[in-house]
Order: structure tokens, then sequence, then C-alpha cells
């Protein structure tokens, strides 16, 4: 305990600043950085433009007790940074726990309700406002799961939902759920306090390769896919059309591993991998698969951030390990 209480007594920084130099970034969570304390971490998720990518003096400015200090270290921000897949699903989860604060403390917003809809059928990420879109019968219709998330947001939320009122048990769970979105370094991803303070999990959806895909009724299907898309190519699994779609697009690679039976988006295009299908592409099948549907469905860069954009991982852990070298 004594242990604990030193390490907080005291922080190694305050009013802390980060400068990316000719980075630019957007996005980034926490918006607010906390104070610094020895042994600890900050982990901050965000984007940048791929135009601005590549090695950069990053500064870290903050008040120490020594007064006003800066350090600098150099970080490497690349146009692309396709094996680390998880990066995208803890960011999606952050923005998400940041935007119903936003909703909690100021109200409800449509695009605010639109963008946590929008980021929980594209990454996985649900909360017990968007618990629905985990329909084991059926897929829900882009229009109906927004009007669904905007009644479960009301203040007193659904039947069983914390709701947005700040008062009561409703309120706390509400509260905890979105600091855990929010704070959280590694996010135990779709489970949430229900309105009585009790874990509730939900097991039939996962993260795959940037994506969320749930399990209806033996297939898996990309939180993307609507009840109205046509399913435009069915490919029988682990044939040589399988392998194609591997080899041309290798972002799939971990969706398509996700089951025997799943639909997967490839550039707005709904494709089912199953028991029947097609056992060979043709070069028109490929071509029609690179095009881009239209209207294109939300982001679909197949498992990529668009590419004008990238992600950002700091994990100023060393920086913490620096200064307590420098204070002490």
């Amino acid at each position: 305990v004594s242990s604990f209480y030193s390490k907080i007594a005291q922080p190694a920084l305050t009013n802390l600043r980060v400068d990316y130099g000719d980075v630019e970034t957007y996005d980034y969570f926490p918006r607010e950085l906390p104070d610094l304390f020895h042994g600890s971490q900050l982990t901050v998720l965000g984007r940048y433009k791929a135009g601005s990518a590549g090695s950069t003096n990053l500064l870290l400015r903050g008040e120490t007790a020594k007064g006003r200090q800066t350090f600098e270290f150099v970080a490497d921000f690349p146009e692309k940074r396709l094996e680390s897949d998880y990066i995208a699903a803890l960011w999606a989860a952050r923005k998400i726990g940041f935007l119903l604060d936003e909703i909690r403390l100021h109200g409800e917003k449509d695009e605010l309700v639109d963008e946590i809809v929008r980021l929980s059928r594209e990454y996985g990420i649900l909360t017990e406002y968007t618990a629905f879109l985990a329909d084991e019968e059926r897929a829900i219709p882009l229009a109906e799961a927004g009007m669904r998330a905007r009644d479960n947001l009301g203040v007193g939320g659904a039947p069983g939902m914390p709701g947005m009122g700040p008062g009561g048990p409703a309120g706390v769970s509400g509260a905890q759920n979105a600091q855990m979105l929010q704070y959280q370094a590694q996010v135990a991803f779709n489970q949430y306090l229900d309105a009585e303070g009790n874990l509730q999990r939900i097991s039939n959806v996962q993260q795959v390769g940037q994506r969320g895909f749930a399990n209806r009724q033996g297939r898996w299907e990309d939180l993307r896919y609507e009840p109205e898309m046509e399913i435009e190519l069915q490919v029988q699994a682990y044939s040589e059309a399988h392998f194609q779609l591997s080899r041309e697009f290798p972002t799939l690679n971990k969706q398509l591993a996700v089951g025997d039976n799943v639909v997967v988006i490839i550039n707005g295009h709904a494709v089912e991998i199953g028991t029947e299908g097609n056992t060979e592409l043709t070069e028109a099948d490929l071509d029609a698969l690179r095009a881009q549907a239209q209207p294109p469905i939300e982001d679909t860069t197949m498992g990529q951030a668009p590419q004008r954009q990238s992600w950002m991982l700091a994990l100023l852990e060393a920086v913490v390990g620096a200064i307590r070298g420098i204070l002490s």
C-alpha cells in the first residue's frame, strides 16, 4: 500500500502535451492527457494522414517537480501498419466510449449516435446500446440500427439498459461502461454492466482482421452486411477460388479464417464462402471485386484504414522510464 501511495503522491509529469512534429494527427484518445505517474504508462490511440507518415521527433512536454520540461524521442509513423490489427479495434472502442460520454454529458445528437452505430458495425465493438446488432436471427439494417440506438440512448434507455441519465445505479453503470472503453489499454470487448450492475457478455460476436462478425444460425456475417444486400459471389471453402481471394486480397486472410461459412465485404461487395459455390474465379470475377461498389458500404477498405489515413499507436511506457531516470 505504501508503494502505491508513494507513486500517486507526486506525479512524474502533469499538464502533458504531445507534439507529433510533421505528422498530422487527429481523432486521438484520450483527448485530455492525464497526469503521468512513476511506474505507469500512457497509451494514446489515434489516426494520422498517410501523406504525413514517416520518422519524426516526438516532443512530450509537462510540469515536473523541477519545473517545465520537454522530452524528445524519435518515433516512426509508417504509411501502413497491417500487422497491428488490434490497434483499430482499441481505437474504435475508445472513440465509442468518448462519444457515449459526450451524449451523457451534453445530450443526444444524431451525428454522435450515427457514429456510434457506424463504429459498432464496422469494428464489432458492441455496447449496451448497440448489443442488438448481435441478433442471431437476422442482420439489422442500418436505418433500423440508428433508430434502435436512439431509443436505447434516451434517458432511461431500453429495458435492462443503463440509459444515459446521470443518476442512480443505471447512470453509474453507463458511466463505468464508457470509462472502461476509453481508458483501458486492453479492452474486454463486447461485455458491459447492465442497469443492475451485472456483467453481460455478447458471445456470438468477434473481431477479426479489423472487422466485426456475428454468428447467425451457423454463418459468420460481417456486421456491415445488410439483409437487402445481394450475395454477389459464392465461393466453395478451401477451393482454388478461396485461395484466389486470399492471394488477391491478403488483408482478408484473417477474416476468411473466421469459419467455414462466412460472409465478407470486399470493396462493398458481399461474398459468401461456404460448402457450395465457385471453385475457381475468372479474371472478370476478380475485376468485379476490385471495383468499388456503389454506394460504398461505410469504410470499405478491406480491413485497412483508408489510403489517406493510417493508425497511430504511441506507447509512452519508454518515456516514463526515461523520465524516472532523469528525475531520480
